[in-house]
């Protein structure tokens, strides 16, 4: 199809361009809304229908509905198109709602309604556009990769996240494009630094990544056809908080059902400070320990002392080494804190562990084993204590991060799971946790009630 004209009618732009530059054999991209993602999709398909003659194209949608205004985009923009004075598009197959065209290839569209509607049809298909892929089932995706085996075909996703489940199966994929994930700074934990160019974040390689895939990441904002006042009015209209413009605006995967907190609750708790040990104070500490490449982290909660205060975190450390390091550095840190009451994640390590840690001089130390059981109480506590706002803690981005890919599932026993979501870590998480857990078992029995929000669950 003439460059020209598609750039014209589909309203081109750099970003647009970037994507479609793309020779991988799947490319994901994750946008803002009214980025152009059918503008895209629609482009894509008439490049490919006019380079590979005889090929079939799906242009899939979720649902029958959304297959409409891509159809009569199509149709309004590929019946302009002439070659050598001849019509390029041919006349339109309504009912099977396909368009040919004069060298054979065929563009069809689909809808996702019905997943085992995807299957087979794989012979002469060379192609496949999903528009708003975040809303159509994992089912369907399966389908149309069977389809694209025959002849190793490829295709495109182009959604914004869905705003009930951002992590789906489109966000497994689109992390099999990246070469690369971005963590916070492990030397300023977000505040910026040297290591980091002081922009809190630093790069690790993805395990997940698949050289076959590339992914991107655009907003609202990169489509300079769509006035950024207009776009900001809809932000103000809708009341949209902090995650929805993250997700509906920047095509950040965040929020949703699965999320256990979101973001204003984290950010009315990071109101503490870090302190120094003072004399006569009364502390808690839990470490979550680090095994192999992972983290492992100490916090320390000061107990409150009358009413008018509430628990506050006044000590993170988050650190890797072998088991001789995390030992020396642990025993310090209770040194330090005049040896708090120590809840510490002992799964798997067996009494020779505690008693390590005892002669190294953490003399007031409980260990705790997760189970199925004790990790979901200890997490739902302190997710009540968070979403009851009854305690505090210095500002750090990595466990801003955390809490906010923290995600709870339910299983069939009836017992909620907490996990990392993929990609991230729940180290800072589970440190907190056992901090607060410690301060729920052994805190003064007369602290006030709402300081002690959290016992037996969530409240």
């Amino acid at each position: 199809m003439p460059t020209q004209l598609q750039r014209d009618y589909f309203l081109s732009h750099p970003t647009q361009e970037q994507f479609l530059a793309s020779g991988a054999r799947y490319k994901v991209a994750s946008c803002g809304r009214r980025w152009g993602k059918g503008n895209g999709a629609l482009r894509e398909a008439g490049n490919v229908a006019g380079e590979i003659p005889g090929g079939r194209i799906w242009v899939i949608s979720p649902t029958y509905d959304m297959t409409k205004p891509m159809w009569r985009k199509a149709i309004a923009a590929f019946g302009r198109v002439t070659v050598d004075g001849y019509p390029w598009m041919m006349k339109p197959r309504i009912k099977d709602h396909e368009i040919p065209f004069a060298n054979g290839s065929v563009i069809e569209f689909k809808s996702a309604d019905q997943p085992d509607s995807l299957r087979g049809a794989g012979d002469d298909l060379v192609y496949v556009i999903i528009d708003e892929a975040a809303y159509m089932s994992r089912d369907a995706w399966d389908n149309v990769m069977f389809a694209l085996v025959d002849r190793q075909a490829s295709a495109a996703l182009i959604s914004t996240p869905n705003r009930h489940n951002p992590k789906n199966w489109f966000y497994d994929e689109w992390l099999c494009g990246q070469k690369k994930l971005r963590f916070v700074c492990d030397e300023c934990n977000g505040d910026g630094c040297e290591a980091c160019d002081n922009t809190g974040q630093r790069l690790a390689d993805n395990p997940d990544y698949d050289d076959e895939y590339e992914s991107f990441q655009f907003s609202s904002f990169d489509n300079p056809h769509v006035p950024k006042s207009e776009i900001q009015k809809i932000i103000e209209k809708n009341r949209y908080s902090e995650v929805d413009i993250l997700r509906e605006i920047y095509g950040e995967f965040v929020g949703g059902e699965a999320a256990v907190v979101d973001l204003a609750m984290v950010r009315d708790c990071e109101l503490g400070t870090e302190e120094e040990p003072e004399v006569g104070a009364s502390y808690v500490t839990g470490v979550d320990l680090g095994r192999v490449t992972s983290w492992t982290v100490i916090t320390t909660i000061r107990i409150p002392e009358d009413e008018k205060e509430m628990p506050r975190v006044v000590a993170f450390d988050r650190f890797q080494g072998g088991w001789s390091l995390q030992r020396e550095r642990i025993a310090a840190h209770a040194r330090k804190y005049g040896q708090p009451r120590t809840f510490v994640d002992a799964t798997g390590l067996g009494d020779t562990f505690t008693e390590e840690l005892r002669r190294a001089g953490v003399y007031r130390l409980e260990p705790i084993k997760f189970s199925g059981a004790s990790k979901p109480e200890i997490v739902s506590a302190i997710l009540a204590a968070i979403e009851a706002n009854a305690i505090v803690w210095p500002p750090n981005r990595q466990l801003e991060d955390e809490l906010l890919n923290l995600e709870q599932k339910a299983l069939p026993s009836g017992q909620v799971q907490y996990r990392a979501g993929k990609g991230h870590k729940d180290d800072m998480v589970m440190s907190l946790g056992l901090a607060w857990w410690a301060y729920l078992k052994h805190a003064s029995p007369q602290r006030p009630k709402a300081w002690a929000v959290g016992v037996g669950g969530r409240s």
